[in-house]
């Protein structure tokens, strides 16, 4: 079903964490960098010598390829995942223009020319901003200690978003995480065009996703999952509170009520109206 929508959040991980998961955003953003560069080879090899000069003849060979490079049905999940959206952003510099990158200016090149690997954006060890597909962006704060999560609304732009490798690489690190002190973890948040259209007491307002450590218990204990610490895992209790639902963290196996130090044991949430518990 067609469904525009966004999410955007902040999550404020452990000075322990923070590398081991940017760095494995880097990992999954340099392979789709590289099977775009890869592409570009192919595509560049496979040219005659009138598609090699005429960009006419050049820009309608780039549409075959990318036709057959990503064709229905895995067309979708590679031009989603970052490869299609990548490979045809490069195959443009082939007859549109060059960069200088001395004068950081773009110079009209209308001779069809082999994408070299100095015209990618592969990352490095200081690259703190990451692509996720279409309109998604993954964006690191080192001075903070934050990873920012976030896209422009589109149609399905959760669906999309959410299955692209770097947003793979991202979610898959936060689960790994322990979590250490009150004052990490984060909430995601989003809407969608059916929320909005509510037209009962509470709708239309920005809704909880996904949360994340203490703080995610402290603020959206209904989308936030068991988390592991350095001293154990937890799992997260929610109950009704004189304001609302409040959550609180337990150490999984030991007494009741009992939880690491410094995890935060408490915090309210006025749930989404279908919001469901996350599992452990």
């Amino acid at each position: 079903m067609s469904r525009y929508e966004w999410e955007s959040g902040t999550i404020v991980l452990p000075s322990a964490e923070f590398a081991r998961v940017r760095q494995a955003v880097q990992a999954a953003d340099d392979k789709v960098e590289r099977a775009a560069f890869e592409h570009t080879q192919t595509f560049w090899k496979g040219l005659t010598a009138k598609q090699r000069r005429d960009p006419a003849a050049y820009e309608q060979a780039k549409y075959e390829y990318l036709r057959r490079a990503f064709p229905p049905g895995r067309w979708e999940d590679n031009r989603h995942a970052g490869v299609w959206d990548r490979t045809d952003e490069a195959l443009c510099l082939g007859a549109r223009y060059t960069y200088d990158r001395a004068t950081n200016t773009r110079k009209p090149e209308y001779t069809p020319k082999r994408v070299l690997a100095s015209d990618m954006r592969f990352p490095t060890n200081k690259t703190t901003h990451f692509r996720a597909g279409h309109g998604a962006s993954i964006t690191f704060d080192r001075d903070r200690r934050t990873v920012t999560w976030t896209f422009e609304e589109n149609n399905h732009a959760v669906e999309y978003a959410r299955d692209t490798p770097q947003a793979g690489a991202l979610f898959g690190a936060l689960k790994q995480v322990k979590w250490t002190g009150r004052n990490t973890g984060g909430v995601i948040c989003g809407n969608d065009e059916y929320s909005r259209d509510a037209d009962y007491s509470g709708g239309g307002a920005n809704y909880d996703v996904e949360g994340f450590g203490p703080i995610g218990v402290a603020q959206a204990p209904m989308v936030t999952p068991g988390y592991d610490t350095p001293q154990g895992r937890v799992k997260v209790e929610v109950r009704a509170g004189r304001y609302g639902l409040k959550g609180k963290a337990v150490k999984v196996g030991g007494p009741q009520g009992r939880v690491p130090a410094g995890v935060r044991t408490g915090g309210q949430f006025a749930s989404r109206y279908h919001g469901e518990q996350a599992p452990l």
